[in-house]
């Protein structure tokens, strides 16, 4: 057995516990930025408010958002990888690791939306942003159901 095995085998309860620490932090990330720019769009006529959400929106990227998704990826190949654990002749784990790269696409997406709002531009009206608000609510429904009910 080689060193990596066993370092996996060892930390596979820490390395599950930080993915599901990171991928919450993530999701409220992403629970959260649509919101933001829906109240970011809904006061284009107020610059200093902007200036205020355009600032929670970098923070909020920057700070949690990006590293929480790193920090997830990081924890699931671990688990991934750890002999005698992987999920991956499991069909439903296939629909899971499609959610979770729909929500990364989300991800950049947001990432786009926040710069496009801080040059004063939205491609979306409030009513919009409102609605996508709702995208990985139900992503995170079909991944925990998934993740919870491994074998049906």
């Amino acid at each position: 057995m080689s060193f990596m095995s066993i370092f996996l085998e060892n930390n596979y309860l820490l390395f599950k516990s930080l993915h599901i620490i990171f991928f919450t932090c993530w999701m409220a990330g992403l629970f959260y930025l649509p919101r933001l720019f829906y109240y970011h769009v809904s006061n284009f006529s107020n610059p200093p408010f902007c200036a205020v959400f355009s600032t929670m929106e970098r923070r909020l990227l920057t700070i949690i958002m990006n590293p929480s998704l790193i920090l997830t990826y990081t924890f699931g190949i671990f688990l991934f990888f750890t002999p005698g654990v992987s999920a991956s002749s499991n069909p439903l784990f296939y629909l899971k690791l499609m959610c979770v790269l729909l929500l990364s696409i989300f991800h950049g997406f947001c990432f786009l939306w926040y710069r496009s709002l801080s040059k004063n531009y939205s491609p979306f009206s409030p009513k919009t942003y409102k609605f996508l608000n709702e995208v990985p609510s139900v992503l995170f429904i079909i991944i925990v159901f998934i993740a919870i009910f491994k074998r049906f």
